[in-house]
């Protein structure tokens, strides 16, 4: 089935927004931040991560409950799909920090989002079990929204996982993570979550 042109259009239209608030939050960042190494978490969505199209979510992945991005994309990561959080960009709306899952050929799965298809994302992978340590240790899902409790680890020394010479040699991109480094019956949730 052919791509609708003026879909895709849109799409390439919100993706260049997406990056262009990225890029305005980083200037804004970059007045105050010292020695830090990102100066905002657009900051280091920007330099490590990369834009991605919304894809309509696959059969046999359920919804998960609005507001709950990075609990929903967690559990999902925990069943095999690699993790991300960064920014996206809905159809009607504003740029919002989110998580999503990354299925075996790249392409993103939003198990929290309506109609994620007509969405744009640009964020960075990230280990589960950096997810899972984070909302172990911090009573709630995602990594970047607790980076704070740990007096901003993140933007100030940057991802363990980070790689120079990224995947295809194109930079700044995190390693691609193997399937099932976590298995659910082995990792408990966070309590409470």
């Amino acid at each position: 089935m052919a791509a609708d042109p003026t879909a895709t259009l849109a799409l390439a239209v919100r993706a260049e927004q997406l990056a262009e608030y990225l890029r305005a939050a980083t200037r804004v960042a970059a007045r105050s931040t010292g020695s830090w190494r990102y100066g905002c978490y657009e900051d280091l969505v920007l330099q490590r991560g990369r834009s991605m199209p919304g894809q309509r979510r696959p059969a046999g992945v359920p919804r998960g409950p609005s507001g709950e991005c990075f609990r929903n994309a967690g559990r999902l990561a925990m069943r095999g799909h690699r993790y991300a959080e960064g920014f996206a960009l809905p159809e009607h709306g504003v740029p919002v920090l989110h998580a999503w899952c990354l299925d075996g050929r790249g392409r993103v799965i939003d198990p929290t989002w309506e109609v994620p298809e007509r969405a744009v994302y640009f964020g960075v992978l990230l280990p589960i079990e950096l997810v899972l340590t984070a909302s172990l240790r911090h009573g709630s899902w995602g990594v970047f929204g607790n980076d704070h409790h740990d007096d901003f680890r993140l933007l100030r020394g940057g991802l363990a996982a980070e790689d120079p010479t990224g995947p295809g040699g194109r930079g700044g991109r995190h390693r691609p993570l193997s399937r099932g480094h976590v298995s659910p019956a082995a990792t408990p949730e966070p309590p409470g979550l």
